[in-house]
């Protein structure tokens, strides 16, 4: 997140979701930013693709005062624009 929206992130929840054949996985994270500058809030940097190697894409749905908007994270792009 950028400095300038002085944001606090609060991890609502973080859960591991398996198929059934025990071959593919998805990561379920839910947070809220609490930011004293909602409207500075400009982007996001995805840190997940750090700490999962094998974690190929995250699809990011966002809420916020430019309202909502749905993108994908890749390891090689992991900067969410958020207006």
């Amino acid at each position: 997140m950028n400095k300038e929206a002085e944001c606090s992130p609060k991890v609502l929840e973080n859960t591991i979701v398996r198929d059934t054949a025990g071959k593919h996985a998805d990561l379920h994270y839910l947070f809220d930013l609490n930011c004293s500058k909602p409207a500075n809030l400009k982007q996001m940097s995805i840190t997940l693709f750090t700490n999962y190697k094998r974690l190929k894409e995250i699809k990011v749905e966002s809420v916020g005062p430019a309202g909502q908007k749905s993108t994908t994270a890749k390891p090689q792009s992991n900067i969410i624009l958020l207006n």
